[in-house]
C-alpha cells in the first residue's frame, strides 16, 4: 500500500471516530440535564454487560477479516467467498449473543434479588447487527476502503443522539424508563449503520460485478445467512477471529467487571457510589478516549498495509512500516492528550453543566488522571494490529489479558484501600493500559528479532 493510501485511510477513520467521539460528548449534554448521573449510571449499568457480549460476538473480525482480505484478493482477486463464510457463522454467534443479553442478567438479577430492566431486552438485537456491521467493515478495510466504516458510524451516532434525546423528552422525570429507552436507541441506530453498510456494498457491486471483490450482502437473505459453513473454514476462522476477539474484549470485560466492583468499593465511604460511576464510566471516560479514537484508524490501515508487505518481502521487512505507524500514532496522541489534560475543566463545563461543583471538579480530575492512560492505550491498539497483520494475534491477547488483570488490583488498591473514589479508578485505567503498551511493545520486538533470525538463516 502506497504511503499516501495508508495515511488517508488512516486519517478517515480517524476523523470519523474523533466526529462520533464529539457527538457522542455533546450528546451527554442533554442527557444529564435529562436523567441526572444517576440515570446515566442506570444506563451505564445495562449497556456494560452489553457492550461486553457484543465485544465478545464481534470484536476482531474487521480486523481479522480485513487481513483475511487482503490476503485472499492479493492470491485470487476476490474475497467473496471468506466474507460469505464470515457472515455466516458471525450472523449465528450474534444470535446467542443476543439471547445472551436478554436472559442472563434476569438470571443474575433474580438470583441476587435486584430488580430487572427491560433495557436488556431493547439491547438484545443489536447483537448480531452489530456482527454483520463488523464482517462489512472489516470486507471494505481489507479492501483499502475506510470511507464505509467512517460513514456508518457517523450515520448510527446521530441516530442514537436523535432518538436518545426524542425518547428523554417524552419520557422527562421518569428517569429510569429514559433510561431503559437510551436502549432502544442504541438498537435502532446499529441498524441504521447496517443499511449505510449495504448501500455502499450495493454501489460497490455495481463498479465490481456480482461475483467479483467481495461484495455478497446485496443478494443476501434469509437462505444465504442459514447456509452451511464447513467444519474445516469454520475452525480456521475461529482460530484466526478469537485471539484478535480476546484482544478486544477484555477492555469491555474489564468495563463490566467495573460496573459491579466500582459501586460496592465507592459504596463503603460514599453516599453516591453510582452516580460517582457514572462520572466515572459516563464521563471521565467519555471525553478521555479522544485521542484513542483518533488514533484507531492508524492501527486499521496498518492491517493491509503490513499484510500486502508480508506478501511482497516477508515479515522481516515490516519494522520500518511498525515504526511509522506508532511515530504516527504518537504524532495525533501526544498532541490530543495534552489538549484534553490542559482543556479539562472547560470540557467539564461545558458539556456537563447541571453537574454540582464538587461533581465537575472531580470529572476535571478524572481526565486529566486519564491522559497520559490515553496515550498508552492509542499506542498500545497500534502494536496490537500490528501483530494481527504478523499472525501473531495469540500474544496480543495474553498481554492485554495480563494488563487487564493488573486494572482489576489497581481498582482495589486506589479506589478500595486508598478510598480515592472515580479518582483512583481513572489512575487504575491509566496504568493499566501503560503495562498493556510495555508488555505488547516487547512482544513486538521479539516477534521481528525472530523473524529477522529465519530469515537471515534461510538466506
Amino acid at each position: 500500500m502506497k504511503r499516501k493510501t495508508f495515511l488517508r485511510g488512516a486519517a478517515t477513520l480517524g476523523i470519523s471516530g474523533a466526529a462520533v467521539k464529539c457527538l457522542g460528548a455533546l450528546y451527554r449534554v442533554p442527557l444529564v440535564a435529562f436523567i441526572g448521573c444517576y440515570g446515566l449510571g442506570l444506563y451505564q449499568s445495562s449497556y456494560a454487560f452489553f457492550a461486553f457480549i457484543t465485544t465478545l460476538c464481534s470484536a476482531g473480525i474487521a480486523s481479522a477479516l480485513s487481513k483475511q482480505v487482503a490476503d485472499s484478493r492479493a492470491r485470487v482477486g476476490s474475497a467473496a467467498p471468506v466474507v460469505s463464510d464470515y457472515l455466516r457463522l458471525f450472523v449465528r454467534v450474534g444470535l446467542i449473543g443476543g439471547l445472551t443479553v436478554a436472559v442472563f442478567p434476569l438470571v443474575f438479577h433474580a438470583a441476587r434479588g435486584e430488580s430487572y430492566t427491560a433495557g436488556y431486552f431493547f439491547l438484545a438485537p443489536a447483537v448480531p447487527i452489530v456482527c454483520v456491521s463488523s464482517v462489512l467493515c472489516g470486507a471494505f478495510q481489507g479492501a483499502d476502503d475506510m470511507l464505509p466504516t467512517a460513514a456508518s458510524e457517523i450515520a448510527g451516532q446521530i441516530a442514537k443522539i436523535a432518538l436518545g434525546l426524542l425518547f428523554c423528552a417524552v419520557l422527562k422525570g421518569k428517569v429510569a424508563k429514559a433510561a431503559t429507552f437510551l436502549c432502544l436507541a442504541v438498537t435502532l441506530s446499529v441498524l441504521i449503520e447496517d443499511f449505510t453498510l449495504i448501500v455502499f456494498c450495493k454501489k460497490r457491486r455495481e463498479t465490481v460485478g456480482r461475483n467479483g471483490d467481495f461484495c455478497v450482502m446485496p443478494h443476501t437473505g434469509a437462505r444465504f445467512l442459514c447456509g452451511r459453513v464447513s467444519g474445516e473454514n469454520t475452525r480456521q476462522i475461529l482460530a484466526f477471529t478469537l485471539p484478535v476477539t480476546l484482544s478486544a474484549a477484555v477492555l469491555p470485560l474489564t468495563a463490566f467487571a467495573e460496573s459491579m466492583l466500582l459501586p460496592s468499593l465507592f459504596k463503603r465511604y460514599a453516599e453516591n457510589p453510582l452516580a460517582l460511576y457514572g462520572l466515572f464510566a459516563g464521563g471521565a471516560a467519555c471525553i478521555s478516549h479522544l485521542p484513542v479514537t483518533l488514533c484507531r484508524g492508524v492501527g486499521a490501515a496498518a492491517i493491509p498495509d503490513l499484510s500486502a508487505e508480508i506478501g511482497k518481502n516477508g515479515a522481516a521487512g515490516c519494522g520500518g512500516k511498525i515504526s511509522y505507524a506508532c511515530l504516527l500514532t504518537l504524532a495525533v496522541a501526544v498532541p490530543a492528550g495534552a489538549l484534553m489534560y490542559l482543556f479539562a475543566p472547560l470540557a467539564a463545563k461545558l458539556l456537563f453543566r447541571s453537574l454540582a461543583a464538587e461533581e465537575k471538579a472531580m470529572l476535571t480530575a478524572c481526565v486529566r488522571i486519564s491522559a497520559a492512560g490515553a496515550v498508552f492505550l492509542s499506542l498500545a491498539q497500534t502494536l496490537s494490529s500490528c501483530l494481527t497483520a504478523l499472525g501473531k494475534q495469540r500474544g496480543a491477547a495474553a498481554c492485554w489479558g495480563v494488563a487487564c488483570l493488573s486494572r482489576i488490583l489497581f481498582d482495589l488498591v486506589f479506589a478500595g484501600v486508598l478510598k480515592f473514589s472515580a479518582k483512583g479508578a481513572a489512575a487504575a485505567e491509566s496504568l493499566c493500559y501503560f503495562v498493556a503498551f510495555f508488555l505488547i511493545l516487547l512482544y513486538n520486538k521479539a516477534c521481528m528479532k525472530g523473524e529477522r533470525i529465519i530469515t537471515e538463516a534461510k538466506a
